[in-house]
């Protein structure tokens, strides 16, 4: 499990939304959607799990993965998780 901060640095209510980048061989899920939505000005830590198939780790078990955070107004953050598993 992974925690995601997510800070509404706008004047209005924002959904937020996190994807894997185009090629990351993981899916992501969001533990607790209702955090997704922040009002103004509001931080929130939103728990999330990253699954993979163990041949991710395949040699020095672990890699790195990157996502993207997007709200409603376009704004996009990169975020990255060093995902540890199976070296073999």
């Amino acid at each position: 499990e992974f925690r995601i901060r997510l800070v509404n640095r706008t004047a209005e209510t924002q959904i937020y939304s996190v994807t894997p980048n185009e090629g990351e061989e993981v899916s992501i899920e969001v533990l607790d959607e209702e955090k997704m939505q922040l009002k103004a000005d509001q931080s929130v830590l939103v728990p999330v799990h990253v699954k993979f198939k163990s041949t991710l780790t395949r040699g020095n078990g672990q890699k790195t993965v990157y996502a993207t955070i997007t709200d409603q107004s376009d704004n996009v953050r990169e975020v990255k998780f060093s995902l540890l598993g199976p070296k073999s």
